[in-house]
């Protein structure tokens, strides 16, 4: 609250008490300190673990002296996708006392993103003389520097057949991804056949 105090003087002598005041107070107000903290932005390809990144800052504005920031960053995503990198926050004095709702702060979140492991299925190749019998031949392999995460399964249908003369693609009609609990977990890779 504002407040006054107010005398009057007459030839040096105090009259205060020979007049009446009204009072009009102007308003004192102290805002909240503008800052804008941002938390990391992270990337990486799927291996079946989680991604995190704790890393949060003070990226527009300052603290008041002698005020510490304490953030950390808890998003985290394991599944190919994007998850907002949201984050806690305080900021206290050097007494430990809780002072951020002295501050208006602005939260800038960062993004975690976990893209497709690409994986290349080569089907095999076979070849016989002419006796009438289709010819298929259900082998495969895994391209070179290409893998799957470990705990998972490549399941690959091939279904190519060549009965006359002459040569056709070893094809293949499915290729999905299982975990341990034989759920589907092809979503999380890139799968691609070269025949």
């Amino acid at each position: 609250k504002n407040t006054a105090v107010y005398s009057v003087t007459a030839n040096g002598k105090d009259v205060t008490k020979n007049f009446a005041f009204d009072e009009s107070f102007g308003t004192l107000t102290v805002d909240r300190r503008k800052i804008t903290l941002q938390s990391a932005t992270d990337s990486k390809t799927y291996d079946g673990q989680p991604l995190s990144n704790p890393n949060v800052w003070l990226a527009l504005g300052e603290l008041v002296q002698k005020h510490v920031l304490s953030a950390t960053a808890n998003g985290t995503i394991t599944n190919v996708g994007k998850q907002a990198n949201t984050f806690t926050y305080k900021i206290s004095d050097l007494s430990g006392k809780d002072v951020t709702n002295y501050y208006e702060v602005t939260e800038l979140n960062g993004e975690l993103t976990v893209d497709k492991l690409k994986v290349i299925v080569v089907t095999d190749d076979a070849q016989e003389t002419y006796n009438g019998l289709p010819l298929m031949y259900d082998s495969w392999h895994i391209a070179e520097g290409y893998g799957i995460v470990g705990g998972h399964k490549l399941n690959v249908k091939v279904v190519g057949s060549q009965t006359d003369v002459g040569s056709s693609d070893n094809r293949v009609e499915g290729i999905f991804v299982t975990d341990g609990n034989n759920s589907d977990v092809s979503g999380n890779y890139d799968l691609t056949e070269v025949r």
